[in-house]
């Protein structure tokens, strides 16, 4: 949700290719480090909360990277 809520309403992502795949990456990597942190009763919490801020970081890095390899 991380990513497509950044993106609603955009026409198209030409030129933030890295963000949504960073986004991707990010919002999968954080919900399986967050299950895993988590309590044994707030996996679903960790989940979540590790999907969100690793979406979020995992745009902003992957829009940068894409950036110094692809300049406009």
């Amino acid at each position: 949700m991380g990513v497509s809520a950044l993106f609603a309403g955009c026409g198209t992502v030409s030129g933030h290719e890295g963000a949504v795949l960073g986004g991707a990456a990010g919002a999968a990597g954080g919900a399986l480090v967050g299950s895993a942190v988590a309590g044994h009763g707030n996996r679903g919490t960790g989940a979540l909360i590790g999907g969100v801020i690793g979406g979020a970081a995992g745009v902003a890095a992957g829009d940068q990277l894409h950036d110094k390899h692809y300049p406009q």
